[in-house]
């Protein structure tokens, strides 16, 4: 994971090229956070049932709101350009 990144981020769908070509993606790439790609059905339930991996908390990149990063992160890049 990307330092900084505070929590696991999962996507789900039905193979591979779906996820990959999901608009939730869009915000993650822009960050540089790496999302876990589950693509078998076991994992939708998996992953509604797990919480947390090594203290780090899974939350779902399809789903809800998300905060990615912090403010001073895009302050700092809104100084460079």
């Amino acid at each position: 994971m990307k330092e900084g990144q505070e929590e696991i981020y999962y996507l789900t769908g039905e193979s591979r090229a779906v996820v990959e070509n999901s608009p939730h993606l869009e915000a993650f790439k822009k960050k540089g956070y790496e999302v876990l790609y589950l693509t078998e059905p076991v994992d939708e339930l998996l992953a509604q049932s797990l919480w947390d991996y090594e203290g780090k908390t899974l939350k779902s990149a399809g789903k809800g709101t998300l905060k990615l990063g912090d403010n001073q992160e895009d302050r700092e890049k809104t100084r460079r350009s």
